[in-house]
C-alpha cells in the first residue's frame, strides 16, 4: 500500500517531486475565490486520494 505524504502547503512543484517519487498518478484542481489571479506561488490546500494509485490536488496561488 502506498503512503501518501502530507503535502498541505507545499508549493507545487515541491509536492510533484514528492510524489512522483512514489508514483501516483495525478489529477490538479485550481481553486478560485472570489479575486482570484494567477499570480505569487501555486500551494497544496488540499489532497484526495481516488483510488488505490491516484490522487487528486487542489490548488490556489499565494
Amino acid at each position: 500500500m502506498k503512503i501518501i505524504p502530507d503535502l498541505l502547503g507545499y508549493r507545487i512543484e515541491d509536492a510533484l517531486a514528492l510524489i512522483n517519487t512514489n508514483s501516483f498518478k495525478i489529477n490538479i484542481q485550481e481553486s478560485k475565490g472570489k479575486k482570484w489571479n494567477e499570480q505569487g506561488q501555486a500551494r497544496v490546500i488540499r489532497l484526495k486520494q481516488l483510488t488505490k494509485d491516484e490522487i487528486e490536488l487542489i490548488i490556489s496561488y499565494f
